[in-house]
């Protein structure tokens, strides 16, 4: 049984108060607070979930001022963080976003903002997929400028890995392939873009034993079972989790008779543990 996440310790009465001005719709009291905080330097350390958070806003004149305080809170943090905002490059990106997940519990006032950044970065995603027609779908060097790495899934996991929203955002990710499969079957040479393969194994990992987790992994591979490129992978999960794949089973039996040695036996052994469980 997974321990639960210990609640977070309530600020002092004066970093309290203008953590809660950060949630102002004013703009100019935001900012007045961040520079408040800044001002503090390491000892506002404890709100620094409060105004990574600011990171989220849409405003760049909030943003700025986020990062200015972020500098003189958590200067750990902060060349990371700068390099997620800032830089233009995928490369820079993905190298930050793994030493923040290396950072582990020390990284976690971050962690609102990187869920905020992938989610956004799907919906986004998905807009342009479903809008722009082939120039957009065929186009995987503009793809890999949304959906950069499932580096950032994999930080937030080694962050704080009880973090129920990140691993949903996951989920959503996986199903952002099926959405490339059933909706533009033509944008076939941009399928893979997404990491799947590794990503599945991801979430398998981060899942682990909890059943809800491992059902919602289930239903974003189910139509991979049939049809997919990552058969394999998808009945390798089925085997691991037969409990929650039972009603996969006459749709796995159709797959003994593949064409495919290695999918017949594949098939076989994900019935042969489902048969076993129940």
């Amino acid at each position: 049984m997974a321990k639960k996440p210990k609640p977070d310790m309530p600020l002092p009465a004066e970093l309290a108060g203008l953590a809660e001005k950060l949630r102002h719709k004013d703009a100019k009291v935001k900012i007045a607070a961040l520079e408040a905080l800044a001002q503090k330097g390491e000892a506002a350390e404890p709100a620094a979930t409060a105004v990574c958070n600011c990171l989220i806003e849409d405003s760049e004149e909030i943003t700025k001022a986020a990062l200015r305080a972020i500098e003189k809170i958590h200067p750990k943090i902060y060349p990371l963080v700068a390099s997620m905002v800032l830089d233009p490059t995928v490369r820079d990106r993905s190298n930050s976003v793994k030493k923040l997940g290396l950072l582990g519990k020390e990284a976690k006032c971050v962690q609102n903002f990187l869920i905020h950044r992938m989610s956004h970065e799907i919906k986004d995603f998905i807009a342009n997929y479903m809008s722009e027609g082939a120039s957009f779908r065929l186009d995987p060097d503009r793809a890999k400028n949304y959906l950069f790495s499932i580096e950032v899934f994999a930080a937030i996991q080694m962050i704080d890995e009880s973090n129920e929203a990140a691993f949903d955002c996951l989920i959503k990710y996986l199903e952002l392939e099926q959405l490339a499969k059933v909706e533009y079957p033509e944008a076939a040479p941009w399928r893979g873009i997404l990491q799947w393969e590794p990503a599945t194994k991801l979430a398998d990992d981060w899942a682990g034993q909890r059943k809800e987790r491992v059902k919602k992994l289930i239903a974003a591979i189910e139509s991979e079972i049939k049809t997919g490129p990552y058969v394999l992978v998808s009945l390798a999960l089925v085997k691991r989790h037969p409990q929650e794949s039972k009603h996969l089973a006459e749709r796995i039996k159709d797959l003994k008779l593949s064409t495919y040695p290695q999918i017949r036996d594949a098939a076989k052994q994900a019935l042969d543990a489902i048969e076993a469980d129940m």
